[in-house]
This record gives structure tokens, sequence and C-alpha cells, in this order.
């Protein structure tokens, strides 16, 4: 009889850490929908979110970030600004309930961001400049050091609206590591750690579209010019050779 209590209080015991534990997801889903959407000043939703409240781990699956205004339909077609295909974070366990939270690792891999420009200015740069100006709508109490931070198989898909260089294309961006981040005593707010690595992943962008532009642009010049070029350098070549021909006749009348 003690054995079958002993068993069922088990049962029971493991059943109410199941569900807390889907709970826990649950919460943490939806708050990472509302401090992530406060802390971006754009939407961010997830479809779902896996805890490992022992080890501190955590992922997140169909992360998605939305298009600052300006950059959303019906100017341009429907879609986020960034995608994820997989997020995985280990936080510091005696850090979790703490106002500084100290987060050991994030890995996001194969992300897609979706580059929008519209002149010289893109959503990228819109998001930053909201940032930065301090627009969010409420600012939270945790603080946070991100010890390494890394973006692997990243890349962009360009669009460019009365842009000087017509853009729509994909293209693949170099793999981005950082450590240390926030390691003063205070940390970074959300808002902060966003600033940050924004200011790291424009100029990486920005970089790509300028090549993809000049490329581009410079592929146009070739194409439409060719003839011209052609004619030229086949005037210039035949230019040499004329003048060779007719100092060798010279030279050989000479002789």
């Amino acid at each position: 009889m003690l054995k079958k209590i002993i068993i069922g209080l088990v049962v029971i015991v493991a059943i109410g850490g199941f569900i807390l534990y889907q709970r826990m997801g649950a919460i943490a889903k939806s708050g990472a929908e509302t401090y992530g959407s406060e802390a971006l000043t754009v939407s961010l939703t997830v479809d779902s979110v896996s805890l490992s409240p022992f080890t501190g781990g955590a992922g997140v699956s169909g992360l998605a970030i939305g298009q600052p205004e300006g950059f959303r339909a019906p100017d341009f077609p429907e879609g986020p600004m960034l995608s994820v295909g997989d997020f995985k974070m280990k936080v510091d366990t005696d850090t979790i309930f703490n106002s500084h939270v100290i987060v050991d690792s994030i890995n996001i891999d194969s992300p897609v961001i979706d580059v929008r420009m519209i002149g010289k200015k893109s959503n990228l740069q819109a998001l930053a400049d909201k940032l930065t100006s301090g627009s969010s709508s409420s600012q939270s109490d945790i603080t946070l050091t991100v010890r390494e931070f890394t973006l692997t198989n990243p890349s962009i898909i360009v669009s460019a609206k009365d842009g000087p260089v017509p853009l729509d294309e994909t293209i693949k961006l170099a793999d981005i590591r950082l450590t240390d981040i926030g390691t003063d005593e205070k940390g970074l707010s959300p808002s902060e750690l966003a600033r940050h690595l924004m200011a790291v992943i424009e100029p990486q962008v920005t970089k790509a579209l300028v090549k993809a532009g000049v490329e581009k642009q410079l592929q146009g010049a070739l194409d439409k010019n060719k003839d011209k070029i052609k004619d030229k350098l086949g005037g210039l070549i035949g230019g040499i050779t004329g003048k060779k021909e007719t100092t060798e006749t010279t030279e050989e009348e000479g002789n």
C-alpha cells in the first residue's frame, strides 16, 4: 500500500512539474513578446519558447521582428524585418531572478534580415534612430550582461524604393561574434543592448548593400555601353597597331 502511495505521489509531482514547465514556457513567450516589442519599439512574436530552469537554457522557435513605421505595407510587401531559424540562450542560473541578469551565451543561426530602402535610408537605420532617440514606450528595470553573442549564416533580402540603384536580391553576410557586452557593474538595459547590436550589424548590412549596389551599377553601365567601350578599345588598339605598322614600314623603307 505504501509503495502505491509513493508511486502516486511521484507521478503527481512529475505531472505537476511538467505542467509548471509548460506554463513557464507560455509565460516566457508572453514576456518575450511584450517586453521585446517594448524594448525594440516594433512588434516581436515567437511561435514557442522552451525553458530548462535548472541549466538556464532557453530556445525560441519562430521568432520574428516586425518592420518599423514607413517600411510596411502598402508601400512594401508584408513580412518581418528579421526572422530567425534557431535561437538559443544560456543564462547564469544564479542571476535569473536578479535585476542584473548574466547571459552566458546567445546563439542565433540562419537569420534572414529583410532590408528595405527608401532613398538612402534603410529600415535598419530607421529602427536604430528610433532606439537612439529613446522613444521606447516603457523602460525595463532589468539590465543585462552578455558574455558571448554569435550570429551565424546570416543573409539579407534587399529591396529598394526610389533609390539611386534599384536592388532586389539576396546577399550573404559574414558571421558575427561579440564578447563581453555590458560587462561593467551595471550592465545594459534591453534597449541599450539592442542599440549596441544594431550598431554592429547595421554597418555590415550597409557594406553589403554598397557592394551589391556598386556591382550592379557597374554591370549595368558595362551592359549599356559595351558597344561604345568595344569601339573605343578597338580604336585604341587599332591606333597603336597602325602606328606600330607605320613605324615598321617607315623603317623598312628607310633600310
